[in-house]
């Protein structure tokens, strides 16, 4: 079967973007005052047009499977429907039958939503392949197995008989027999993971149903919308590609990319240059003329992490230290009391004594309580003398 391709980037550019859109439903299970969500600024009102680094939605996978466990993009996926990710899944959701909507999520989604995701339908007499792939190096685990999820999810909920897969390959590795049962309840049989590449096989025959929402006026009317983006795609500069959105602040970018690195590694000003396809000199100029530096940026990153687990009840400040990259815990008490004029102690206190009624602060599984957890939810960066500022 020949497939049809999703377009991808046309010359491997040195940073991804998705929209901010795509990470709307992850933000929301992680709840506004995770650090991650926090240190993206996705607690507060962000344009679903503006870019996001794809460095800055891995993190959220991270932080969110982390969290909530391998199968969280399971959950995601079911809950995916015509209203999730604005125009892609409207159009989508306004398609004559199940295939058709395939078809077009193959050849729209790259332009619509992320750069980071390709998706290829490959389409015979009896079946319906899909087949994902991932752009970009390193990509997190959840938002491999979210790109089949999603489909999955958005196929049972839109089109009409909820049809499942018949066969089902993932790229993420075999789950404990207590998830594997929920993997094998949303994709409504076995699995195969550890495979080379995701991919779905549907009979041909249940994707020839038609979407609940299939609605051919309004349905031109959208892809009309899809035309105009695509006309100003093409005529956009720089490292847009194929995404037609407002360009990304390079302090929006630099924030992106020191979330990303997590615990995995430190991260100093040359190396964060290179991961922005720049160099260290011209990274310099462009967040100086943002009104920032290098270190600046760090810092509010570090400072948005910091108040985030300080909210947690029982959150030791030498764990907060440790995850933030610092040498102790006096160096870090005396850069917080330089962010906030206060100690790291008594921001606590206060941040707990004033949280409203009904407002929960973050999970103490997500707060850098142990040093496992902070390896697995914090982040080390160092500053371009490669420790950090006291």
């Amino acid at each position: 079967m020949p497939f049809e391709r999703s377009p991808s980037p046309a010359s491997s550019p040195p940073l991804l973007y998705a929209r901010v859109d795509a990470a709307r439903p992850l933000a929301l299970m992680l709840g506004e005052h995770h650090p991650v969500v926090q240190a993206l600024g996705l607690g507060r009102a962000r344009a679903g047009e503006e870019r996001l680094p794809l460095a800055s939605l891995d993190a959220l996978w991270d932080a969110l499977v982390t969290l909530q466990g391998p199968s969280a993009p399971l959950r995601l996926g079911e809950q995916m429907r015509a209203s999730s990710f604005g125009l892609l899944t409207y159009v989508l959701g306004c398609a004559p039958s199940g295939e058709h909507a395939l078809r077009r999520l193959a050849s729209i989604y790259g332009e619509l939503l992320s750069e980071g995701t390709g998706y290829e339908i490959a389409v015979d007499r009896r079946h319906v392949e899909v087949a994902v792939t991932l752009h970009g190096a390193g990509r997190s685990a959840g938002a491999a197995l979210f790109s089949i999820a999603s489909v999955v999810g958005f196929v049972a909920g839109e089109v009409e008989g909820g049809p499942r897969p018949r066969c089902v390959d993932v790229t993420t590795e075999a789950p404990s027999p207590r998830t594997a049962d929920a993997f094998a309840r949303f994709f409504g049989g076995p699995v195969r993971h550890g495979a080379s590449r995701s991919r779905l096989v549907y009979e041909r025959a249940a994707l020839e149903r038609p979407m609940r929402g299939s609605d051919p006026a309004l349905a031109e009317i959208l892809e009309e919308a899809v035309r105009t983006r695509r006309i100003a795609s093409r005529s956009a500069p720089g490292p847009t590609r194929g995404l037609a959105l407002p360009p990304t602040p390079t302090t929006d970018a630099l924030r992106g990319v020191l979330l990303a690195a997590g615990a995995r590694a430190s991260v100093g000003q040359d190396q964060a240059a290179a991961a922005l396809g720049q160099s260290p000199r011209s990274l310099r100029r462009r967040l100086a003329d943002e009104g920032t530096s290098f270190q600046a940026v760090v810092d509010q990153v570090r400072r948005n992490l910091a108040e985030a687990w300080l909210a947690v009840p029982g959150t030791p400040v030498a764990a907060v230290a440790e995850a933030l990259g610092y040498a102790d815990a006096a160096a870090f008490r005396r850069a917080f009391r330089r962010w906030t004029g206060t100690s790291p102690a008594a921001h606590g206190r206060l941040v707990r004594r004033d949280q409203a009624p009904g407002i929960t602060p973050v999970s103490t599984s997500a707060s850098p309580s142990t040093s496992s957890s902070i390896t697995s939810t914090g982040m080390q960066l160092s500053t371009p003398s490669s420790s950090p500022v006291s």
